[in-house]
């Protein structure tokens, strides 16, 4: 099941900073999700897909085609190397609506390299959260960097030979957890998933 009111943009679950906020360090007050699909993918693909592609454990890398749309095109090769939860009062400095409030935010710490021949500077990495619930949830992007997980696109340019080791935010509703990262095909089916051991919350600073 492919449940897109969870996160359809992360503005309307973020929307600015609280009173408690400010200053040069605070949070960037406006926030947008990357998507719960690609430009490429529509909504009855992902909804229909039912391959279930390679299975990889955190810190295995695979290659996989990426179209971000019609004219760009190329090679990535992903790995999921950490994935963390987080709290939800990590993200105290923004207002956030009741069902953020509720949810469990999850930080997935993701090498990429582009392997293929085209810029797919400014695309979202193409990565989803699948839930105990069977949601698949997009990560969320940040006007500007979050500081615990930067959580933006995908730097411009993204070229041949351009790679970086980024950190992507997941919000996954409440009632349910992070089980696996998948990557998906234009077709909407599954070409990859990683799984491995969650780690929990960092200790809290006394």
């Amino acid at each position: 099941m492919v449940r897109y009111p969870v996160l359809v943009v992360l503005a309307a679950l973020v929307t600015g900073c609280s009173s408690t906020g400010g200053g040069a360090d605070a949070p960037a007050p406006n926030a947008s999700n990357s998507g719960i699909v690609p430009p490429s993918l529509t909504a009855s693909a992902a909804a229909q897909g039912q391959g279930q592609g390679q299975k990889l454990s955190f810190g295995q890398s695979a290659e996989v085609s990426f179209r971000p749309n019609a004219k760009r095109a190329t090679t990535l090769r992903l790995a999921v190397t950490v994935a963390r939860t987080g709290r939800v009062s990590d993200l105290a400095a923004y207002a956030l609506d009741d069902q953020a409030k509720a949810s469990t935010p999850y930080y997935v710490r993701v090498d990429v390299a582009n392997d293929g021949s085209g810029d797919v500077g400014g695309s979202p990495v193409p990565l989803w959260a699948t839930t105990t619930a069977g949601a698949v949830v997009g990560a969320s992007s940040f006007a500007q960097p979050f500081a615990k997980c930067r959580s933006t696109p995908l730097p411009q340019p993204f070229a041949r030979g351009a790679s970086l080791h980024t950190c992507l935010l997941f919000l996954v509703p409440q009632g349910a957890t992070l089980v696996a990262l998948t990557n998906r095909t234009a077709a909407g089916d599954v070409a990859v998933t990683w799984t491995g051991q969650v780690e929990p919350p960092r200790p809290q600073k006394k």
